[in-house]
């Protein structure tokens, strides 16, 4: 598990390999750290926040009912309703 310390979430990017996004479960990236494979160390993350996971090519993300949500270029994600990931989709954590 790698565990970040955003100084200034507006600078924070996590690379996402495509070894681990194939994966059944994909990645899982929350706050706890116990059962994720990025820990964010911010307040505004949920303890369970977001699985991006490459479908069919693409990556789609997960909303682990995390306590904000997770919008995807408007569109929210939940998790049974994922959203595609497009090349120009923003995507910010704890915005």
């Amino acid at each position: 598990m790698r565990s970040l310390v955003p100084h200034d979430a507006s600078l924070l990017s996590i690379e996402l390999r495509t070894e681990r996004l194939a994966s059944p479960e994909g990645l899982v990236l929350d706050r706890s750290g116990r059962l994720s494979h990025v820990q964010i160390c911010d307040e505004h993350v949920s303890r369970h926040q977001l699985r991006p996971k490459l479908v069919n090519g693409a990556i789609s993300v997960k909303d682990l009912n995390s306590t904000r949500g997770i919008l995807v270029q408007g569109q929210a994600a939940t998790l049974l309703d994922p959203v595609k990931l497009g090349a120009d989709s923003v995507r910010k954590i704890a915005d």
